[in-house]
């Protein structure tokens, strides 16, 4: 399976790298090659407006409530839609034997209706107009023709129910696990413990640990600061907030912490990160 899991990963940095195509990957129900690989980097949007909108408590509820309409409508087949926050994206649904299982988004792209957008998630969650204006600012406001992206995208498509059809999920046995992921996948952005995870799911820490360690790979913090390396690398890229706004958006109070765990992570200092991938 890995080998399968890496030809889908090099194809999706392929689409990112060579055309700058933000994609992000959403499986709707418990499953083994999304959620349980490296491809889960990709379960969520991957550009500044998103990735700043995301730690604005209560925003991502709306995203997964938002998320359950698209499935619904990608029994249609591929759309291009605007979704509750004003981004433009194309939908490529995904299958398995058993129907649509979750979809493929291609986003990052302005509307031309944004101003309304604009004003009501500015009311709604108390933030700036201008600040979030300025972010919407950094999404591209040149959006291609679908049947180009139908071209780039209709293989990663392919790839991906091949893989599903290769390796079905067996459902019960993760479920619990999607349900945490899907938990810190909201939350990580808040100042959260594995005593806050264990409290909300009725769990032992000594369970949930075995449990992530076993399909993750990785401890509850190792893959909290994973989410968050992810955001910050798009927040250096795309957007202008300086280092220590990027800390406090991903969830780190200390910037010099942030900054630390940055390079240990990833190589480098967040500044030379941007330098090297700025994309303003």
């Amino acid at each position: 399976m890995q080998t399968v899991i890496n030809e889908i990963d090099n194809y999706i940095r392929h689409l990112i790298t060579e055309y700058g195509l933000h994609i992000s990957l959403h499986p709707q129900i418990p499953e083994n090659v999304i959620m349980h690989s490296k491809l889960r980097i990709y379960n969520i949007h991957q550009n500044s407006y998103c990735v700043y909108l995301k730690s604005i408590d209560g925003f991502h509820a709306e995203c997964i409530n938002c998320q359950r309409k698209v499935l619904k409508k990608c029994k249609t087949g591929s759309f291009r839609g605007v979704c509750h926050a004003g981004v433009m994206e194309y939908v490529y649904p995904i299958h398995n034997d058993k129907g649509v299982i979750g979809f493929i988004s291609v986003s990052g792209y302005t509307t031309p209706t944004a101003t309304d957008y604009l004003h009501r998630l500015s009311e709604k969650f108390d933030i700036n107009f201008e600040v979030l204006t300025g972010i919407y600012q950094t999404l591209n406001a040149n959006l291609p023709a679908k049947n180009e992206i139908d071209i780039l995208v209709n293989p990663l498509q392919r790839m991906l129910e091949l893989a599903y059809l290769k390796f079905p999920s067996d459902v019960k046995p993760i479920d619990f696990y999607h349900k945490v992921l899907l938990y810190l996948k909201e939350h990580h952005t808040e100042d959260i413990t594995s005593e806050d995870i264990c409290k909300h799911f009725s769990c032992s820490r000594s369970y949930l640990s075995h449990l992530f360690k076993k399909n993750c790979g990785l401890s509850i913090r190792e893959y909290i600061n994973e989410l968050r390396m992810e955001d910050a690398k798009t927040l250096l890229a795309f957007s202008k907030l300086n280092i220590t706004e990027i800390s406090i958006a991903i969830g780190f109070n200390d910037s010099n912490y942030f900054s630390r765990l940055f390079k240990n992570e990833i190589g480098m200092s967040p500044i030379k990160y941007r330098k090297k991938h700025n994309c303003n």
